[in-house]
């Protein structure tokens, strides 16, 4: 009969490839979290830990509705860039959802501010 020590030290073991499996994660994006711009960004650019997929794209002023925003690149990317419709001043918040290589949904939000 095997030894405890030796069968948690497989358990572990066989655990070991999951968590190497990490799921898509933002490392950069164009605007900032929280930045305050002088002037509306003509594009949204999110860097990915690995290759993604944007699902969907919404925007939306401060405490207001949100709309989606499309079309949408089609392929994977670590880095994917998307038109951002035309704002006025206020502050804004941009969610997505992105898939990565994985097949995992992850979600994500950003606030960015244009000053008047």
């Amino acid at each position: 009969m095997p030894s405890l020590r030796a069968l948690l030290l497989f358990c572990v073991l066989a655990l070991l490839p999951a968590l190497g499996q990490a799921h898509a994660h933002l490392l950069r994006a164009v605007p900032a979290e929280g930045a305050v711009l002088h002037a509306a960004p003509a594009r949204l650019v999110l860097t990915f830990s690995e290759p993604a997929r944007l699902a969907v794209l919404w925007i939306a002023p401060e405490n207001g509705a949100r709309r989606r925003i499309a079309p949408l690149p089609v392929d994977a990317a670590p880095e994917i860039s998307v038109a951002l419709p035309p704002l006025g001043p206020g502050r804004y918040v941009l969610s997505w959802r992105v898939i990565g290589p994985d097949g995992h949904v992850v979600p994500g939000t950003l606030h960015f501010s244009l000053s008047e």
